[in-house]
């Protein structure tokens, strides 16, 4: 294999590595061919599309005598390369995304797709690796701290944070919670009993609706908006969205994320849900948990 993206997409294309005794006689029920010291995908494009890829190899039958010494060939068996792979990745939009997490030397993830298709353009993982030189380095990669070999992209899981708040927007308008035409007064502060909850900058807006506040992440609009709406309204909508699931996305190791609600607290954590718990889920942070 060539691997020209390099660290750039590794966590796309994945790595060969060799078959193991324990394994061969599990992947040949898969239909290939294998046997110890072969090379097989593994992660990535490299793992899933494994059965188009491989092809099959070739093979001479041949009739020795005790000596070893050719007698006669018997037959022959001509190898078949295996099938190309087309993927939605622009290497342009790739290799920019990624020098961006390494320039200053971040962990994180970044995903570039087209809604309308669920294409995906960039997909990045850092830190990453070289999937050319992985069995050079596996002993050294494996042990990292920083863990190079995990997709945070499909693999991590982090709250959302203001990217939910369109998903609260969403459920209060379409439930008829909250009128699209709602205003609030805000005063950068919501007061609960001795509880507080601030806007994110610590500011106040005056009257705002739906357009300023999401162009602005108004916290304290959401929590009077996801409060009014309430939790399971909210977590309603947000898994029709598909919050909590995976997107079915032709990589291994995707984890679902998690879409919390009152039930969901109760049997977990065995505690109540407080409004304040809602004002919470309403700006996309407490338990609400998402790849990227």
């Amino acid at each position: 294999r060539l691997y020209p993206g390099g660290e750039a997409a590794a966590h796309i294309l994945g790595y060969m590595g060799e078959v193991t005794e324990d394994e061969v006689g599990l992947i040949k029920e898969m239909g290939q061919k294998y046997d110890v010291g072969d090379r097989i995908g593994r992660g990535g494009i490299e793992s899933e599309y494994e059965n188009l890829l491989r092809g099959q190899d070739g093979g001479e039958l041949v009739e020795v005598d005790i000596n070893g010494t050719l007698v006669r060939q018997l037959g022959v068996t001509q190898p078949v390369s295996g099938r190309d792979v087309m993927v939605s990745i622009d290497m342009n939009l790739q290799r920019t995304a990624y020098e961006a997490f390494k320039e200053k030397n971040l962990k994180g993830a970044a995903v570039v797709m087209i809604p309308d298709t669920g294409e995906i353009l960039a997909l990045v993982s850092s830190p990453s690796y070289d999937p050319g030189m992985f069995s050079e380095q596996y002993s050294i990669l494996s042990t990292r701290e920083d863990l190079p070999l995990f997709n945070r992209a499909i693999g991590g899981v982090y709250p959302p944070g203001s990217t939910f708040k369109m998903v609260t927007t969403a459920a209060a308008i379409e439930s008829g919670k909250v009128p699209a035409g709602f205003t609030y007064e805000d005063q950068g502060v919501v007061r609960v009993g001795e509880y507080a909850y601030y806007n994110w900058f610590s500011g106040k807006e005056g009257l705002i609706g739906f357009s300023r506040a999401i162009t602005r992440s108004t916290d304290t609009f959401f929590y009077e908006v996801g409060g009014d709406t309430g939790p399971d309204e909210i977590a309603d909508w947000a898994r029709t969205f598909g919050d909590g699931e995976k997107t079915g996305i032709d990589l291994a190791g995707e984890v679902a994320g998690l879409m919390p609600d009152p039930q969901w607290k109760e049997e977990v954590k065995d505690e109540s849900w407080f409004l304040g718990d809602t004002y919470i889920m309403a700006i996309g942070q407490g338990d609400i948990l998402a790849t990227p």
